[in-house]
C-alpha cells in the first residue's frame, strides 16, 4: 500500500528547517541541506516501519474490515481503475489465465 508523506523544507538565516505533518512533533534544523535530508530519510524510514507494525495488527480483524479500510485510502481515480469483473475473472487477475468470455 502506498503511503503519502508531506515534507516541508524551509531555508532561514541559520540554515534549514524540515517538517513532516504525518509525524507529530517532528522538526529538524541544520545548517546543511544534506544533514536535514539524511535526518528526514532516517525518521521517515522509522515512521514507515512503525506504521507497518501497526498495520500488521490489523490482521486480527475480519477480512471485510481490512478490505474496507484499504478502500478508504483510494482516490476516486484509483477506484475507477479497479476491475469490475474481479469475482468472475479471479483466475485471470490472480494467475494470469485468459479471461473467460461470458
Amino acid at each position: 500500500m502506498k503511503q503519502k508523506i508531506n515534507i516541508l523544507i524551509e531555508k532561514d538565516e541559520s540554515g534549514y528547517i524540515a517538517y513532516c505533518s504525518e509525524i507529530e512533533g517532528y522538526k529538524v534544523t541544520a545548517k546543511s541541506l544534506d544533514i536535514v535530508v539524511n535526518n528526514l530519510k532516517t525518521t521517515i524510514a522509522n515512521y514507515l516501519e512503525e506504521s507497518a507494525t501497526t498495520s500488521d495488527q490489523e490482521t486480527d480483524k475480519p477480512i471485510w474490515e481490512i478490505a474496507q479500510n484499504l478502500m478508504e485510502d483510494l482516490t476516486e481515480d484509483e477506484k475507477s481503475e479497479l476491475p469490475k469483473d474481479g469475482a468472475e475473472q479471479h483466475d485471470h487477475y490472480i494467475y494470469g489465465t485468459p479471461k473467460i468470455n461470458s
